[in-house]
């Protein structure tokens, strides 16, 4: 509860600019071999990662009395939060055997997950807003960024001088990236009045801006 006279500007400004750059390396090697009887290897590489950046940010007037002078009244909140993920998996197996069956099995699995949720406010409730100049409230969600690259990748070999050889290799690479969930928790980016007067002898505005970038890469 706030009761502001002046004769200049009141300007109320919030901003966040979280950052997380994450990078993730899996790798597994199996080496196996017989002179008389079977050769068998088997590896697994996993790499994950795992991001999240929650970030509610709010410039509000809630509550209040303002009178300000010419240059008016001005809120703003700046939400630019960014995601860089890599995730890299890498697997080799190699079997050998003189006399017998040779048999190699490898496996890799890379993946990324990726959140960013939150809000990104300008508000006034309940408040008296009088200004001799403009009133601008504006939120902006820009940009909110998420840049992924996921790499697996498995190599398997297998000999036998007299017998079957035989080699599988297997590689999955998997992103999921979310700029809010529209079901559980939608990213909010609203400039509103609720319940709030406003004299003014300029322009009202009120302006919301979302720009939200997602760039996911996959290879296997």
């Amino acid at each position: 509860d706030s009761d502001v006279r002046l004769t200049g500007q009141l300007r109320v400004t919030a901003r966040d600019d979280a950052t997380i750059d994450s990078e993730t390396y899996g790798a597994a090697i199996s080496l196996a071999g017989s002179n008389s009887g079977n050769g068998g290897a088997l590896s697994i590489g996993f790499s994950m990662s795992n991001n999240t950046i929650t970030s509610n940010v709010l410039a509000d007037i809630v509550n209040s009395v303002v009178d300000a002078g010419a240059a008016g009244i001005t809120l703003s909140s700046t939400n630019a939060a960014t995601i860089t993920a890599t995730a890299v998996a890498a697997s080799v197996s190699a079997a050998a055997s003189g006399t017998g069956k040779g048999v190699g099995l490898s496996g890799g699995g890379a993946a990324a997950l990726n959140d960013v949720q939150g809000s990104t406010l300008a508000w006034s409730a309940d408040s008296t807003l009088q200004s001799a100049g403009a009133v601008a409230l504006t939120a902006s969600n820009d940009p909110s960024k998420i840049d992924a690259t996921v790499v697996a990748a498995a190599l398997s070999v297998a000999y036998s001088g007299v017998d079957k050889a035989g080699a599988a290799a297997i590689g999955v690479a998997r992103a999921r990236n979310l700029i809010g969930d529209a079901e559980l928790s939608p990213l909010q980016v609203r400039a509103y009045l609720e319940d709030t007067s406003v004299t003014a002898a300029g322009d009202l505005t009120l302006t919301a801006h979302a720009n939200q970038e997602i760039r996911s890469e996959e290879h296997t």
